[in-house]
């Protein structure tokens, strides 16, 4: 089964983990890795049955005889020794492992495989992870090399958001979209309103003069706006769930500083704050819902266990 990111991500989240198979050779590739680990931030413990001292921290047999619980064992060992590996790490309580794979077979067989879901372990399997944390640029190559040939790891789908909220989300953005850049444009040109059928006298109780400067924040606040939405919307960047709920809660502002304003009601004001609390309604189930997200690289930094 392909390891999901999530997978990786969780156990990549994890300050204090275990390298089980550090070398004392300090040419090995475990050294590599644990050396990289511990400038990242983590927080490495070597596991060597020879014990001794590893990069300057102490090394301890097995997992079973480590003095403080780790979040994960990266299990860098010959195939042989990988199951009992898995088992020593049930047995320790840790609740992640991930076997090691580069170039060649590494530590990944399929009864470490089976032993890990047995004993209901979460596993990374055959995976490097500095492909996903690694500085260097041969490991960002490797990682380049695994999208290409579609090896890489991908997140889990998330759930689809239905078609008809997103069309509907698109409509109400650019119908106050252009409705606003319009009005704003009549505006702007005859201040005084009368375009519009509208009076300077109805500013009376506003800080206004004319209604140049309404038309300004129409324009800009409303009228943009709701087209910068729109383009997010349509093209279903991670923010536009956000923005609708904003500039749907814009729209509802506007509408009732025009109410406090001009103590006048319309009929148009009146679809303008239901189109504005539906804009703020299915942005917040689009954002609930979220948009599918493409395959990503984990970039993470270690946190407590």
């Amino acid at each position: 089964m392909p390891n999901s990111l999530a997978n990786i991500e969780a156990f990549l989240r994890q300050k204090r983990i275990a390298l089980v198979g550090a070398s004392h050779d300090p040419k090995d590739f475990s050294r590599v890795v644990m050396r990289e680990l511990l400038e990242l931030g983590y927080d490495v413990v070597p596991v060597n049955p020879k014990a001794g001292t590893i990069e300057g921290r102490a090394s301890y047999p097995r997992l079973t005889d480590l003095p403080e619980p780790v979040g994960g064992a990266l299990v860098m060992v010959p195939a042989a020794a990988s199951e009992a590996v898995v088992r020593d790490a049930a047995a320790a309580r840790v609740p992640r492992v991930w076997l090691h794979r580069g170039g060649g077979p590494g530590s990944s067989t399929p009864e470490a495989v089976r032993a890990a879901h047995d004993l209901d372990l979460a596993l990374v399997d055959g995976e490097c992870p500095l492909m996903f944390v690694g500085r260097a640029r041969v490991h960002r190559i490797h990682g380049a090399m695994r999208r290409l040939n579609e090896r890489y790891p991908r997140a889990a789908p998330a759930p689809r958001v239905p078609w008809p909220a997103v069309a509907a989300l698109a409509l109400l953005q650019i119908v106050v979209g252009l409705g606003a850049v319009v009005s704003a444009a009549l505006m702007l040109v005859d201040p005084t309103g009368s375009t519009l059928g509208l009076d300077v006298a109805q500013l009376t109780s506003s800080p206004f003069g004319s209604f140049l400067l309404p038309a300004l924040v129409l324009l800009v606040v409303i009228g943009v706006g709701h087209l910068t939405g729109l383009a997010l919307t349509a093209t279903r960047r991670a923010g536009a769930p956000r923005a609708a709920i904003l500039l749907g809660a814009l729209l509802m502002v506007w509408i009732l500083a025009q109410l406090l304003w001009l103590r006048d009601t319309s009929a148009l004001q009146t679809i303008s704050f239901v189109i504005g609390a539906s804009e703020v309604a299915l942005g917040l189930l689009v954002h609930r819902l979220r948009w599918p997200r493409p395959t990503f690289v984990v970039r993470v930094s270690p946190t407590s266990t």
